[in-house]
């Protein structure tokens, strides 16, 4: 039975000698290939039924979601680890410094539009959070020129908030409104919301929003 969703590797330079496209050396060199290193592939396969399941269902969203398809293959699906003699457990195995890297491959469009895509009702990994999820503070320290992961973390919360404050003439709403409405999207779809409200109400992070909506609403 054929799986959903493959992977393959390809020594593209055993490849060559066996395919004699010559031509791809120049290309190579020009992407900076040494003349000397063997030159790998990786690509993944997703059938339409891993694409459904993941909720892409067009060409036009394919195209929109390619790297969140990326990060998904690459973080959630598939990972190289460096084995722990000490620790048995696998998922708690260190990434390889090399599939960090092709877990940041470029796909030419803006981090902040890489969907983040993942089976429906499951939350996303550690791997995912802390790795994947540090692109945009990592990305605002070297803006800043900050070092100190504190400080960074201080001065891009501050920041986070005074660009969403900013925008709540346009958008209507906050920045601990929007932060609310996105924990209460995720936790719904994590199945995450504990206490669960009696029936007919509100749960607290959704009120939570409501009230931010009505607070901008009235130009409070």
């Amino acid at each position: 039975m054929r799986s959903d969703l493959s992977a393959r590797l390809y020594n593209k330079t055993i490849e060559l000698e066996k395919s004699g496209k010559d031509y791809m050396r120049e290309i190579w060199s020009d992407q900076g290939w040494d003349g000397e290193q063997d030159v790998w592939r990786l690509e993944f396969q997703f059938r339409r039924d891993a694409l459904r399941r993941l909720g892409i269902k067009t060409f036009d969203e394919l195209l929109q979601y390619l790297g969140g398809l990326w990060q998904y293959a690459t973080t959630d699906w598939l990972r190289l680890t460096c084995p722990d003699p000490v620790d048995k457990t696998q998922t708690r195995w260190p990434t390889h410094r090399m599939w960090e890297v092709l877990q940041q491959a470029d796909w030419g469009v803006e981090q902040g539009c890489h969907r983040q895509v993942t089976s429906s009702g499951n939350p996303p990994s550690d791997n995912y959070l802390f790795v994947n999820g540090m692109s945009g503070l990592t990305s605002f320290m070297a803006r800043e020129g900050i070092l100190d992961i504190e400080k960074a973390t201080q001065a891009y919360l501050l920041a986070a908030r005074d660009y969403h404050d900013a925008r709540a003439d346009l958008t209507g709403i906050s920045f601990q409104g929007y932060v609310n409405e996105k924990v209460s999207l995720k936790a719904r779809r994590y199945g995450s919301m504990k206490n669960a409200p009696p029936d007919g109400e509100q749960h607290p992070m959704d009120a939570a929003v409501s009230r931010e909506y009505r607070r901008r609403s009235n130009g409070e």
